[in-house]
C-alpha cells in the first residue's frame, strides 16, 4: 500500500494541482458508479476465462474461486510488479485446490499472451482511426525498433537452429480443431475484457470533455489501455498516466483531465478488485475449495514443460537490454528479468516444497550463495549509515543480486533434461542469440562501409548488439566463443560462428575484450588437449581465416586516423576517468579494509564533488572498496576454487569443466578493467553448468 501510496503521490507532484483538482469536481458521483460497474464486469469476465482456462489445463473451479482469484491476483499486482504480484496471490490460492504452481503460471501466462494481442490489434485501430496512418519516427527510435524486431527474428531462427529446435518439434502440441476452439475462446472473453476496460476510461473521460466525440475517446484509450499493460511498472501506474496524456490529449484533453482520467481508473479498479475479493474470499476458506480434477488432462506437466522452456527464453532474452521510451526519458530494460525472476521463483519455491537443497556441481555453491547474499546486506546497512539511501545501492546492487540468484537458478533448470541434452539446448540457445546479434551489427557496418548511410543511432562507430555497451557486447561474445568450443556441433559450424564471434570483438572497440580474446586464445589449447593436434590445428585455421576475412571486408573501407574509427579508440582511448575510479576505489579499502565503506559510497561521493556518475571500473577494486576484503575473498575464492577444480577435470574431456575453466577465465580477466560480477550471462550460464553432475564425453572427442 505504501508502494501504491508513493506512485499516486509521485503523479500527483509532477502535475498542476489547480487543473487536477478542478479536472477531479467534474468526476461525478454517477460517473464514479459506472466506472465501477464496467470495471466489475471486467472481472466478472476476467474470471469466467481464468475458469475457463484451469479446465483446459484438467482442473474444474467454482465461479466465486475464479473471481477470487482473479481480484486477489489484481490487488497483488497492484502492490507489487504486475505478472510477479500476480501469480504469488494465484498460486497461494490454487495450491489449495490442488492447482501446482507450474500451472498457475501458464494460465497466467496464456491470459497475458491473449491481452496482448487484443491490445495491440485495439491500438493499432486506434491510432489508425485517430491520425490515418501509423508511422515509424526513425530519429526518434524508429531505427532502433525496426532493428531489435529483426535482431529479434535473426535470434529466434539462430537459436533454434543450434539449440531448441529439436526439443520444439518433439514437446510443442500439434494444433488440432480442439485447440483453435480453445483460443478463439479465449480471444474472444480477452477481447469483451478489453472492451469493458474502454467503456470505464469512455465514461470518466466524457464526464470531463462530454464535447469530445465517443469515437475519438475510445480510439484515444486504446493507447493508453496498451501502455498500462506492458509489464514495466508497478501495475501500470505511471506509464499509464503519461500515455493518458499523450493519447487523451490528442482527442482534445488537457493535461490535467488526461491525468485525473488516468488515476480515477487506476484506483476505482483498485477498489472494485479489493470489494470482489472480499465478496468471494469465503469460497477458498470453505471445505469445498479442493477442485475436481478431469483425469483426461490431469496428466499435463506443466513443470517439466516450465523447467524446459523458461531457461531456453532467459538464453535468448538476455541479450536484448534495451532502452524503452517513457515520459522522463527512457527505461533500462532487459527483457530476460522478468522469465529469469519466475522460473528462479520456481527452482526455489520447488525445493522448499521437497524440503531439499539444491544439489551442484560442487558442493560449497549453496554456502556461498548465503554467505555473499549476508555479506551484500551488510554492505547495504553500512552504505545506508554512511551516505543514506541511495538508488544505485538499494536497487541496481542490493535488489540486483537477488535478481543475478534468479538468473542462477532459471539456468540450473536445465537439469530437468538429459545432461548432454539440457547442456547443448541452452549453450546452443544462447550461442545462436549472441551470433546473430554480431552478425547484425556486422553487416550493418559493411554496409555502412560500402557507401549506405547507416544511421549512427542505428549503429555507433563501437558496435555494441543490443547491450547499450560495447564492453557489456564483449563479455557475451567471449561467453559464447566459450560455449562454442563446447558444443557438439560441426567443426564447420563451430568455426563460422567463432570467426563471427571474434570480428564482432574487434569492431566493439573494447579493449578488455579484446585482451580477454587473446587470454581466451591461449587457455583454451591447454583446456582440449585431448583432441587431436590436428583437429586443433585445422579448426583454428579456419576460425582465424573467416575471422580475418570478415574484418578486411570492414577495414579496408575505413580511415584509421578517423576518431569516430574502431582502431582509433583502441589505440587512443582516454583512461583518465578509469584510473581516477580505481585510485578512488582503493583509497576508500584502505580506510576501511575489513567490511568496505559500504555499497554506493563512491558513487555517492563522486557525484557530490564532480555531479557526474562514475562507478569504479574494476570487479575487484570495487568488491574491495564497498564490500572489504571479506566480500572480496567470498567471491574471488569461489572463483579460483572452482578455477583450479575445472582446469584439473578439463584434461578428462568433460566439455562442462572445461566450460568453466574458459567461463572464469574470461571474468577474471575481463573484471580487471572493469565490473563484470552484475553481468547477467555471467550467473545464468554458470548456473546450468555447476547444475549439471555427470561426466559425459561427446562422441566426436572420444575418436
Amino acid at each position: 500500500m505504501a508502494a501504491l501510496g508513493a506512485a499516486i503521490a509521485l503523479v500527483l507532484y509532477n502535475s498542476d494541482v489547480e487543473s487536477l483538482k478542478l479536472a477531479a469536481r467534474n468526476v461525478s458521483v454517477p460517473t464514479v458508479v459506472e466506472v465501477s460497474i464496467a470495471t466489475a464486469i471486467g472481472y466478472l469476465i476476467a474470471s469466467a476465462r481464468v475458469r475457463m482456462l484451469a479446465a483446459y489445463s484438467g482442473h474444474s473451479l467454482g465461479f466465486r474461486q475464479a473471481v477470487a482469484a482473479v481480484s486477489v491476483g489484481q490487488i497483488a499486482s497492484n502492490l507489487f510488479f504486475q505478472v510477479i504480484g500476480q501469480v504469488i496471490a494465484r498460486g497461494l490460492l490454487f495450491s489449495r485446490a490442488g492447482i501446482p504452481l507450474a500451472t498457475t503460471v501458464v494460465i497466467t501466462g496464456y491470459e497475458r499472451l491473449f491481452a496482448l494481442i487484443v491490445s495491440v490489434l485495439l491500438a493499432a485501430s486506434g491510432a489508425l482511426y485517430l491520425f490515418g496512418v501509423i508511422s515509424v519516427d526513425g530519429q526518434s527510435g524508429g531505427y532502433d525498433l525496426a532493428k531489435l524486431f529483426v535482431g529479434a527474428i535473426m535470434a529466434l531462427i539462430s537459436g533454434a537452429w543450434l539449440g531448441w529446435g529439436e526439443i520444439a518439434r518433439s514437446q510443442l502440441p500439434t494444433i488440432d480443431r480442439g485447440h483453435i476452439g480453445q483460443f478463439a475462446a479465449a480471444f474472444l472473453l480477452s477481447a469483451a475484457i478489453q472492451l469493458s476496460t474502454m467503456m470505464a476510461y469512455i465514461f470518466v473521460a466524457h464526464a470531463l470533455a462530454p464535447n469530445t466525440p465517443l469515437l475519438h475517446l475510445a480510439a484515444a484509450t486504446t493507447v493508453v489501455m496498451l501502455a498500462a499493460s506492458l509489464p514495466i511498472s508497478l501495475a501500470g501506474w505511471g506509464i499509464r498516466e503519461v500515455s493518458a496524456v499523450f493519447a487523451l490529449g490528442a482527442v482534445g484533453l488537457s493535461p490535467g483531465e488526461s491525468l485525473v482520467s488516468a488515476v480515477t481508473i487506476g484506483v476505482l479498479s483498485l477498489l472494485v478488485a479489493a470489494v470482489l475479493a472480499g465478496i468471494s474470499h469465503k469460497a477458498w476458506r470453505s471445505t469445498g475449495a479442493v477442485s475436481n480434477v478431469d483425469e483426461r488432462t490431469a496428466g499435463r506437466d506443466f513443470g517439466t514443460a516450465l523447467a524446459n522452456w523458461l531457461p531456453i527464453a532467459a538464453a535468448t532474452a538476455v541479450a536484448f537490454q534495451v532502452y524503452l521510451p517513457s515520459g522522463h526519458g527512457r527505461i533500462n530494460v532487459n527483457f530476460a528479468d522478468p522469465v529469469a525472476i519466475l522460473g528462479g521463483a520456481l527452482f526455489a519455491i520447488w525445493h522448499i516444497r521437497d524440503r531439499t537443497w539444491p544439489h551442484w556441481r560442487v558442493p560449497f555453491v549453496n554456502a556461498f550463495l548465503i554467505f555473499f547474499s549476508i555479506d551484500t546486506l551488510i554492505a547495504l546497512v553500512n552504505g545506508y549509515f554512511q551516505i543514506g539511501w541511495t538508488s544505485w545501492a538499494f536497487t541496481n546492487k542490493g535488489l540486483g543480486w537477488l535478481v543475478l540468484i534468479a538468473y542462477f537458478f532459471v539456468g540450473a533448470l536445465v537439469a530437468s533434461l538429459s545432461e548432454k541434452k539440457g547442456f547443448n539446448i541452452l549453450f546452443g540457445t544462447f550461442v545462436g542469440t549472441v551470433t546473430a546479434i554480431a552478425a547484425l551489427d556486422l553487416f550493418l557496418l559493411i554496409l555502412r562501409s560500402a557507401g549506405v548511410p547507416v544511421p549512427e543511432s542505428l549503429l555507433p562507430f563501437r558496435i555494441s548488439g543490443f547491450a547499450q555497451n560495447p564492453n557489456a557486447f564483449g563479455f557475451q561474445l567471449l561467453l559464447a566463443v566459450a560455449a562454442t568450443t563446447v558444443l557438439d556441433i560441426g567443426r564447420v559450424k563451430k568455426a563460422c560462428i567463432a570467426a563471427t564471434l571474434f570480428a564482432a570483438i574487434w569492431f566493439s572497440g573494447s579493449r578488455a575484450s579484446f585482451g580477454s580474446a587473446l587470454v581466451l586464445s591461449l587457455v583454451i589449447p591447454p583446456a582440449f588437449w585431448g583432441l587431436s593436434r590436428k583437429t586443433l590445428l585445422r579448426g583454428a585455421l579456419i576460425a582465424v581465416g573467416l575471422a580475418v576475412l570478415s574484418m578486411a571486408l570492414v577495414l579496408v573501407f575505413n580511415n584509421w586516423t578517423k576518431q569516430g574509427d574502431v582502431l582509433y579508440s583502441l589505440l587512443y582511448n582516454q583512461d583518465g576517468e578509469r584510473f581516477q575510479s580505481l585510485k578512488g576505489g582503493f583509497a576508500l579499502f584502505l580506510s576501511s579494509p575489513i567490511f568496505g565503506v559500504g555499497l554506493g559510497t563512491f558513487v555517492h561521493d563522486y557525484a557530490m564533488q564532480t555531479g557526474d556518475f562514475l562507478p569504479i571500473h574494476s570487479t575487484p577494486i570495487w568488491l574491495l572498496a564497498e564490500y572489504g576484503i571479506v566480500g572480496f575473498l567470498i567471491i574471488y575464492g569461489a572463483v579460483v576454487y572452482l578455477w583450479k577444480r575445472s582446469a584439473g577435470n578439463a584434461w578428462t574431456g568433460d566439455p562442462i569443466d572445461r566450460f568453466v575453466f574458459l567461463l572464469l577465465t574470461v571474468f577474471a580477466t575481463m573484471s580487471v578493467a572493469h565490473e563484470m560480477l552484475y553481468q547477467r550471462s555471467l550467473w545464468l550460464l554458470l548456473g546450468a553448468a555447476l547444475a549439471a553432475h555427470g561426466t559425459f564425453r561427446y562422441a566426436a572427442e572420444s575418436r
